[in-house]
């Protein structure tokens, strides 16, 4: 009995996937990274990951966190070398090669920078929790169940080092 081997996609299907990729980065980087590098570090790094709930785009860390630690992250697990793929497009543009697939479709060194993008989030955590401070508003019991996103934040930083060191990714 013959064996149906899939057939390598297409030019056009590479081309698809890789333009839903740069896509997907350009709309949540946190989520690409924490995908690709989930296993071998954030896992290891991230903790509280389950207090996040119902997180909206407005709040891309949060979301990446709730989208990378649900049952969402398994149909990537599952999907044969889904994960490797997405790393290795990760891995290609942080070499500074970029991933052309048309004049129109590839992404700059700054859409990958995600210290900036983390540091410009921090800094606006800070300012409005400066700002709850100086109106002296009371901790009551919403306070408590608010996203600490400094704390989250510090882990993702944590983890993106140890990326950039086990992958020898340039620092953004």
């Amino acid at each position: 009995e013959e064996q149906e081997q899939e057939s390598p996609p297409s030019s056009s299907e590479e081309e698809q996937a890789i333009k839903a990729l740069l896509h997907a980065i350009r709309c949540n980087m946190y989520c690409a990274y924490y995908l690709a590098f989930g296993t071998e570090v954030f896992d290891n790094v991230m903790e509280y990951v389950e207090e996040i709930e119902d997180a909206t785009e407005e709040e891309p860390l949060e979301l990446a966190i709730e989208y990378c630690n649900s049952e969402q992250r398994q149909y990537w697990e599952e999907t044969d070398g889904a994960i490797e793929w997405l790393r290795s497009h990760l891995l290609k543009e942080e070499d500074g090669k970029d991933i052309i697939v048309r004049d129109d479709c590839w992404l700059s060194e700054d859409e990958l920078d995600w210290k900036e993008l983390l540091q410009d989030m921090e800094e606006a955590a800070q300012v409005a929790q400066a700002k709850e401070e100086e109106e002296g508003r009371e901790t009551n019991e919403d306070d408590l169940e608010e996203v600490d996103v400094l704390m989250y934040a510090g882990m993702f930083r944590t983890a993106m080092e140890m990326v950039q060191e086990q992958y020898k990714l340039k620092s953004s």
